[in-house]
């Protein structure tokens, strides 16, 4: 991805009406039209030849200032074109001239890149002096991040013409991912099962919401047709995924990196050992809590052990349902803790038209923030549907927009505003925990503590015990596709299963059919989003812990941290917040967590059935 222009989160479980309703968000402030954006297009594109006059001469400071100015100034013009299309693709999956601006954007940013290849071969070429004089020059001072990372990977920067011609096939290496979305999102044939005398169409979003159903009837026939689907175009999206890794794989070989995973988290590393500490706390709580869990689960239901389409069961019923007002209202009421400059910059955010929550026919599945540029707030798209998981994702996308927020308020230079993707989620999970946990202390009776309970488990399983495992089947095909292995559908599902394996807690029920998981899911296409998004929850686990045992000096360095954006490396980041990533220790606060919140179900649970 060129930026992170775009967060994602869960799916949520709303139902969409007959007909779209109005966008509840105001993008005029971005673009007051199309026309307007046209405009802007082609005043990028004006601008390009200037850069023709500075080829050559980067060694003297005032080109480069002049040059990675101009630089900045065209790449944050150029991703609020990108945004904007981004933005409307979302609202409707099936927008042909939001998706064609979208293109256009990409290639314009890849017309940019082309311009300005010879920045970065120029520089590394000079002697070990003069780039250390051109760093420490005051003129440089806001590309000071720019200049540490060009010299870390000099290494890997290619000749000018070479870096002009990998910057020109962007757009070539993005269509595998272009065309999936369009595809699942937009074009595949979803089936439609009967639900409650009524048909469902099963897109991602509805089946999300069909196994949620209390009937384990309707939940098999919605897991049934779905699978179904998945076998029958599972060899067209392994196509995508394998060109799409094909085209990642030729630039890391290219660039002299060792993998693809090198290659792809160069600019934002995890520490060392960090997923292998992550990944041995989730296998601690598979075999521990989870499977405690899973347990709990399958004797409240009534059967012998879960099975794939059985997990997202409810425990036990929650019908309660949440207005949007609600929902901001117990958002607000969740980040309390946080201290009063930070609940009132969000009621400000919230009050403001940067939310388009209502559910529409094509809307893409998930929750959304875009960060648009840095004279202007984030915007948020979701889909509320009035369930508690829903004012969750809520929660989680603001968590998203005050990062951004902070960060583009604290005077630092653009460069350094964006947050790496290994810290990106630290603030939206901990807005989650501060609101299941408050869910769960202001419960009035059993019933709502067992259901404010299920749903914090819940959240850890999907959004990250569930993570781990996709992270690591991630890896595993990169892997694969950097040994030049056949990734057609059938090996994709085998290293999908060999995955989920190592992570399932015991009890849980496997059947083949669920080795198609992946066909539908995106998550590959994001460029180890989720492998790095592991850091900066498990960070979320340790930051919520200080948070409630109301540690005021913790809470300022995390509010700090916020304003850090993309300052430094994730490790620097989190380090100055208090959060350790090379300390195995430190991943040990999500299972304390999840084991704290089975032991205190367990108890419900036992005391309902003794009526005690």
């Amino acid at each position: 991805m060129l930026f992170a222009v775009l967060v994602l989160s869960a799916a949520l479980s709303a139902e969409a009406p007959a007909a779209p309703p109005p966008a509840d968000w105001n993008l005029a402030p971005v673009f007051a039209d199309a026309r307007a954006a046209a405009a802007e297009a082609a005043a990028i594109d004006a601008a390009l030849p200037q850069f023709n006059a500075w080829r050559g001469h980067v060694a003297e400071p005032q080109t480069l200032v002049q040059a990675l100015d101009l630089r900045s100034a065209l790449r944050a013009r150029a991703t609020r074109l990108l945004v904007y299309a981004n933005m409307r693709q979302a609202r409707d999956a099936g927008d042909a001239a939001a998706a064609a601006d979208a293109g256009a954007a990409q290639a314009l940013l890849a017309r940019l890149g082309a311009a300005t290849a010879y920045i970065e071969p120029e520089l590394v070429a000079l002697p070990a002096g003069r780039q250390a004089q051109l760093a420490a020059d005051p003129r440089l001072a806001r590309h000071q991040l720019t200049l540490r990372q060009v010299a870390a990977r000099a290494a890997h920067v290619l000749p000018a013409d070479q870096e002009a011609l990998v910057a020109g096939v962007a757009p070539l290496q993005m269509a595998p991912a272009a065309i999936r979305d369009t595809f699942t999102n937009a074009e595949l044939p979803w089936p439609t099962v009967t639900v409650a005398g009524a048909p469902r169409r099963l897109n991602i979003q509805a089946l999300r919401e069909t196994l949620q159903d209390p009937d384990r009837a309707t939940r098999r026939r919605a897991w049934e047709a779905v699978s179904a689907t998945r076998a029958g175009f599972q060899q067209t999206e392994a196509a995508l995924l394998s060109a799409y890794l094909a085209g990642q794989g030729w630039e890391a070989r290219l660039r002299h990196w060792p993998s693809q995973a090198a290659f792809i988290t160069a600019a934002d590393p995890m520490p060392a050992g960090a997923f292998e500490a992550l990944s041995a706390q989730a296998r601690l709580a598979a075999q521990g809590p989870l499977a405690r869990y899973y347990a709990l689960k399958a004797r409240k239901l009534g059967l012998p052990a879960l099975t794939s389409y059985d997990l997202a069961a409810p425990f036990a019923p929650d019908t309660r349902r949440y207005t949007i007002d609600e929902a901001r209202q117990m958002i607000l009421a969740a980040v309390a803790p946080l201290g009063d400059e930070y609940h009132d910059r969000l009621a400000r955010g919230l009050a403001q038209p940067l939310m388009d929550w209502r559910p529409a026919p094509a809307k893409a599945p998930g929750a959304s923030t875009f960060y648009v540029a840095a004279d202007i707030p984030g915007y948020v798209e979701a889909s509320f549907g009035g369930a508690f998981d829903d004012v969750s994702a809520i929660a989680h996308e603001w968590g998203h927009w005050m990062h951004w927020d902070y960060s583009r308020l604290s005077g630092r230079p653009y460069e350094t505003l964006f947050p790496p993707v290994s810290v990106g989620d630290a603030p939206s999970f901990l807005h989650e925990l501060l609101l299941s946990d408050r869910a769960i202390a202001t419960a009035t009776n059993r019933d709502a503590r067992i259901a404010a309970l299920t749903n914090e488990i819940e959240i850890l399983r999907i959004h990250y015990y569930d993570v781990v495992s996709q992270a690591a089947f991630d890896l595993a095909l990169r892997d694969a596709s950097d040994r030049g292995d056949p990734l057609d559908a059938d090996h994709v599902s085998a290293l999908y299963c060999d995955s989920a394996k190592r992570f399932a807690p015991a009890g849980l029920a496997s059947d083949p059919r669920d080795c198609l998981g992946w066909v539908t899911e995106p998550y590959v296409f994001y460029d180890l989003y989720f492998y790095r998004y592991l850091l900066a929850t498990s960070a979320a686990a340790f930051f919520a812990e200080r948070v409630e045992a109301a540690d005021q000096p913790a809470i300022a360095r995390y509010r700090a941290f916020l304003a850090a954006g993309g300052s430094a490396d994730a490790t620097g980041l989190l380090k100055t917040a208090g959060f350790d990533p090379s300390d195995r220790a430190a991943y040990a606060a999500m299972t304390r967590r999840l084991d704290r919140l089975v032991t205190q179900l367990e108890k419900e649970v036992a005391a309902a059935q003794t009526g005690t």
